[in-house]
């Protein structure tokens, strides 16, 4: 019986130790489950815990380490690196000592966490030395092999990396691990530029994952972020969105907003709106990526690195060049700690920043860290290196250093790209502009036809916007010949055809390819060819006859403020437009784009690539003709539309009026003066002379100490002798900050003998829209009590705007929603606001309306409005300050109001007193609500307020920043007839009344006689 008892007693022991042991690896087992392929890593956490509490208790050390390895596993798959580095620095000991294989997969975590931190070298040691234990098995031979190939990766030693993942293809056995090979070989040729074989194994991994993991898990997400990664380097924009989309949707459901991979899905999102030329989305993007690395790793990780590259060159096409600079020192500063400056990225990083350091007048800091830089390996991108060295010596007349590096960058791109490379446009085109400086032309030019044989295969362009940019340099060459041998007429209007042909081609070419920075290169050209037209008409072609005109009006208006010119299909108009309508712009924009990036990868084989691109270019066209006709707005905002000339001008403009069109070429500003009988032409002076004294009026307008000797002499250079008395003016360049009003003629200030009214272009002040009626009046007067903005003396306004009829006054708990609600149906918008002016990015500079929130009325918010007012006034401060853009003017409040549909603005140019400011609005309604146009009743109240203020208020500053944009269109707020006098309708019907009773009386009674 004893016997038979202790015989109970061990099967008993032992099946208490075995059900232990089972419930400790269904436990590990539910926990691979949870993480790996459910990805729930809280509940993998929360089990986890629980059985190293459990196996601890039990002193069952080797269990307890297993489960700390799995503990760290969830730790670095959530990201939480702080608590993950205590585990290490607490535990590898404990579990080094107690269970081997679980420390082999701990220091996995271990060298996954290095990366991370871009200790790249460490970790790789580490790793190797984890090769060659003898008690590694074939499994965790694979899982180290697929880290250490991530590692190398990393530094980018491609060949090692692609070795370690073909030993983990051909030796694994999970599923799991072989998807990852794949996908690791698949980035490998990526690196590589072998992009069908990416494609190829990516494809692969995919499949296999599906079929594992399922089709929403973070292995699919990554390797649908590669996909779209090729995508894009197949131009196919319309895939890559899709792909990145997808991984951003799959990251964000599986990970949260604050994980690695949620990031590297809006970074390359970012990426992406970068390469279409949209820098505020990509902007957007990339800050969000920004935000969510340095909640998981600080300030200091590699993932930084490629953010910070994208942010910087974001802002430096957006031209905010103080973020800009921050941001690439910043990059600079990290791929030196973690990558080295042999590394591509130091390269690139470095011309983005001579790019900021020269728009900033840093040239010298530029050169210094250029010429620094080309000590260093040779590669592919040191080529940008020495073509953004040479573009800077060449702006300091450094010509021989110049050619140097030109001739340098050429050869290395011929090196690593081929004799026919798309990369060594740049270069040539570079030299071309040393040797016209030089006064060398035919060299100039036989350079430039070099560069534009690049562009052309077969008798075939495959690079139209490059060919565009080389046709623009043949242009200027053009232009050095005609210096040094005058042509005749007929040699004039040839050149003002090619002129017109190349813009032409502009206009063709804008929807079709997405360049990085285009809309600003793009506007930088066609300024360059306006200006060269101006330049051939005023120095060679000595008839003043209608071909001149017409021409020089052409060019005028082809350089001015056309709003947004032919962006149909570009990222700001297509806001406009439905969502539907959206996609189908996209669709067809993708297209295009995938089969101009197929034509150029296959240059021998185009026909059918040409056929297609054919098809969709009739596409886009109509889809253009039908958008316009859905959308009347689209329609009028589109440049070119309806051409304006001299004559229809002419017929237009009423008799009082003289229209000025202001233009420039690259060294002189010109006059265009039309009214009704007649049109003059005149050379101001030159841009330097007059944007210096534009420059000392304006200044002394500001300090209150008023230059009128100044001011005359401008006005002499400016203004034509003969005038009328209104005065449409239309500015260029500098004369957008003028204000005119203060110019002194006749010893008097032009206020006292001229209205003046601006006009965005010719084109837009004649654009004959249809008349609005609405006269209702939406006024929004902020309530800025408890708040850090000082309040506005608005009583006067409040008491003028109260007479309206029709009102509707804003004051409290105004919501934006409310206000666009509103203003679709406003006759007249007037706001008495705070501006908070964004020196860095104008177009988040916002109309304050709900104090102490984040939600403000920005630029970026008004030009996407829907209205049809016929009057904005904008009783702020410093509502014309905006962004400078070539081509298009300033993007200011009165430039977003306008685009949104108002006919026109009343805008400050600086800040003023409220005083000033009260009676000048208080006159310019009253004298509107008697019948005068816009520009006279702003005349009116400055003069008035002129009368009645003292010597000091009498001070341009106080009254001369006042200025009226808009259309032909006259501003009508004069009280309906029937509500002034709506006592005749009484009288009317009492008096109708009387005659119908007095005339049934004198019937009845005739009748009672006769009876």
């Amino acid at each position: 019986m004893k016997y038979r008892f202790f015989q109970f007693f061990l099967i008993f022991i032992f099946a208490a130790q075995f059900v232990q042991a089972n419930n400790h690896a269904n436990t590990i087992n539910k926990a691979k489950q949870l993480l790996i392929y459910d990805e729930q890593v809280v509940p993998t956490l929360r089990l986890l815990i629980t059985d190293l509490q459990q196996s601890y208790t039990n002193s069952d050390k080797s269990k307890t380490a297993e489960s700390i390895y799995w503990i760290a596993e969830a730790l670095f798959k959530a990201r939480q690196l702080s608590q993950l580095e205590k585990v290490f620095e607490t535990c590898s000991s404990f579990v080094e000592k107690n269970n081997q294989q679980a420390y082999i997969q701990f220091q996995l975590v271990y060298a996954k966490f290095l990366i991370t931190k871009g200790k790249y070298d460490e970790s790789i040691s580490m790793l190797k030395q984890q090769l060659n234990k003898n008690e590694i098995t074939l499994h965790l031979k694979c899982a180290t092999q697929l880290v250490l190939a991530d590692a190398y990766q990393r530094i980018q030693i491609i060949e090692k990396s692609k070795a370690s993942f073909d030993y983990v293809l051909h030796n694994a056995i999970d599923t799991i691990s072989i998807a990852k090979a794949y996908n690791g070989i698949g980035s490998c040729y990526y690196l590589q530029t072998e992009y069908d074989s990416a494609l190829l194994n990516y494809n692969k991994s995919l499949r296999l994952l599906q079929q594992t993991v399922g089709e929403n898990h973070t292995l699919c997400a990554q390797v649908y972020y590669n996909l779209g990664l090729v995508a894009d380097l197949k131009i196919d924009y319309e895939l890559e969105e899709k792909y990145l989309t997808k991984s951003l949707e799959i990251n964000i459901k599986k990970n949260g907003n604050n994980n690695p991979m949620t990031a590297n899905a809006y970074g390359a999102l970012g990426s992406l709106f970068y390469m279409k030329d949209d820098p505020e989305k990509a902007l957007y993007y990339s800050l969000k990526e920004e935000n969510i690395l340095k909640k998981i790793y600080g300030n200091n990780c590699p993932d930084l690195v490629y953010c910070y590259l994208n942010i910087g060159k974001n802002y430096s096409l957006l031209k905010q060049y103080t973020e800009a600079e921050k941001y690439l020192l910043s990059t600079i500063e990290l791929i030196k700690k973690y990558f080295g400056i042999q590394h591509n990225l130091y390269k690139q990083a470095v011309v983005e920043l001579a790019v900021v350091w020269t728009a900033q007048h840093k040239q010298e800091k530029s050169v210094q860290l250029l010429q620094a830089t080309k000590l260093l390996n040779e590669d592919e991108f040191l080529g940008d290196v020495y073509v953004q060295s040479g573009e800077i010596l060449l702006s300091q007349n450094k010509l021989d250093d110049a050619i140097s590096d030109f001739n340098k960058a050429h050869q290395l791109f011929i090196k690593h790209y081929g004799e026919k490379n798309i990369y060594s446009i740049d270069a040539l085109n570079g030299l071309s502009n040393v040797y016209l400086k030089l006064n060398q032309v035919e060299k100039a030019n036989e350079l430039a036809l070099q560069a534009l044989a690049m562009t052309i295969e077969n008798k075939q362009i495959i690079y139209p916007y490059d060919n565009w940019i080389c046709t623009v340099q043949l242009l200027k060459c053009k232009q050095e010949r005609y210096q040094q041998l005058p042509p005749n007429i007929a040699s004039v209007q040839l050149a003002i055809a090619e002129i017109k042909a190349a813009l032409n081609v502009a206009n063709t070419i804008k929807h079709t390819l997405y360049t990085v920075g285009s809309q600003g290169y793009y506007n930088e050209k066609m300024a360059i060819l306006n200006q060269l037209g101006i330049n051939f008409l005023t120095t060679w072609y000595p008839k003043r006859d209608t071909y001149f005109f017409d021409n020089l009006l052409f060019f005028a208006e082809n350089n001015k403020a056309n709003l947004l010119r032919s962006k149909i299909i570009t990222y700001q108009t297509r806001e406009i437009l439905p969502i539907d309508e959206r996609k189908k712009a996209d669709f067809i924009t993708n297209k295009l784009n995938h089969f101009y990036g197929l034509r150029e990868d296959n240059a021998s084989n185009t026909n059918s690539i040409n056929d297609s691109i054919l098809f969709y270019n009739n596409i886009f066209e109509k889809f253009s003709q039908n958008i316009e006709q859905k959308y009347p707005k689209i329609y009028y905002l589109k440049y070119n539309n309806k051409r304006i000339n001299i004559q229809r001008i002419q017929q237009e403009i009423k008799a009082k009026q003289t229209f000025l069109a202001y233009l420039k070429d690259d060294e002189n500003y010109y006059c265009l003066a039309i009214d009704a009988t007649s049109k003059m032409y005149f050379k101001c002076g030159t841009i330097a002379t007059i944007d210096s004294l534009i420059n000392d009026v304006q200044n002394s307008i500001l300090q209150k100490n008023y230059h009128k000797n100044t001011a005359k002499i401008l006005a002499e250079k400016l203004l034509p002798k003969t005038l009328n008395a209104q005065l449409i003016i239309s500015p260029a360049g500098q004369l957008y900050q003028l204000a005119f009003d203060a110019l002194q003629q006749n010893n008097q200030f032009l206020l006292q003998q001229y209205s003046t009214q601006y006009a965005f272009s010719a084109g837009l002040y004649f654009l004959n829209r249809f008349p609005v009626e609405n006269k209702s009046l939406l006024a929004i007067f902020p309530n800025y009590q408890n708040s850090h903005f000082s309040s506005l003396s608005l009583d006067n306004e409040k008491k003028i705007l109260s007479n309206f009829k029709q009102k509707d006054m804003l004051t409290n708990k105004i919501s934006l929603a409310l206000i666009k609600q509103k203003m679709a149906t406003a006759g007249i918008i007037h706001i008495g606001a705070h501006l908070q002016i964004d020196t860095t990015i104008p177009l988040r500079s916002a109309i304050i309306i709900q104090p102490n929130t984040s939600s403000q009325l920005t630029i970026n918010d008004i030009w996407k409005l829907q209205t049809n007012a016929q009057l904005a006034t904008l009783a702020t401060c410093k509502s014309n300050f905006g962004q400078q853009q070539t081509g298009e003017g300033i993007k200011n409040f009165a430039w977003a109001f306008h685009y949104a549909g108002v006919r026109n603005i009343l805008s400050t140019q600086w800040n003023t007193s409220d005083k000033s400011t009260s009676k000048i609005m208080q006159q310019f309604y009253q004298q509107l609500k008697s019948g005068k146009s816009e520009a006279e009743a702003l005349q009116y109240a400055k003069l008035a307020y002129l009368n009645s203020t003292d010597k000091i208020g009498a001070q341009p500053f106080y009254w001369s920043n006042f200025y009226i944009y808009g259309d032909d269109s006259t501003v009508d707020i004069t009280p309906y007839f029937l509500v002034t006098f709506w006592w005749i309708p009484i009288l009317v019907f009492l008096f109708g009344y009387w005659a119908i009773s007095y005339i049934r009386r004198n019937y009845m009674t005739k009748q009672y006689k006769n009876w």
